[in-house]
């Protein structure tokens, strides 16, 4: 079995992709578990400029991106590059403020020290519907990798 991704304009085939058998995927979660303890450990200010570079790459490529979501979904070109440049701003946006979203916050009680603290949780899995085929995942990937998650 193949998963096939048509131009809904004219059925044409783009691309088909196999599905992945049980050992591929246990294989990919596998090496997700090793990418997430680098990943965690990675400065918030490396990855704050990782994300600047994908900001950048989406403003860039927006004309380009906004044609293969023409293609593969049927988008308006002007829809596609406006969903381009909102994820650009998402990456932005996040990469401005997880360092202060971050933050340990105290609170005050009995105890002698009491606080909230935001760590990693690890590789998480998203699994989008495709309306929205970059922002749905954008949105999600954005402050997950600057909290330090990976993203499947």
């Amino acid at each position: 079995m193949q998963y096939r991704t048509l131009n809904p304009a004219t059925e044409e085939l783009i691309e088909s992709y196999p599905v992945a058998l049980a050992e591929q995927l246990e294989g990919a979660l596998d090496a997700a578990a090793l990418a997430a303890d680098g990943w965690r450990r990675t400065p918030i200010g490396d990855r704050a400029a990782r994300l600047e570079a994908a900001a950048a790459e989406l403003q860039h490529r927006s004309v380009e991106l906004a044609g293969i979501m023409a293609t593969e979904m049927g988008k308006p070109l002007d829809q596609g590059a406006a969903e381009a440049d909102k994820c650009a701003w998402g990456c932005r946006y996040f990469a401005e403020r997880a360092p202060r979203f971050l933050e340990p916050v105290s609170h005050t009680t009995d105890g002698s020290e009491t606080f909230v603290r935001y760590d990693p949780l690890g590789p998480i899995l998203a699994i989008m519907p495709w309306n929205f085929p970059f922002w749905q995942f954008f949105r999600f990937a954005a402050p997950a990798l600057m909290a330090g998650n990976i993203v499947l």
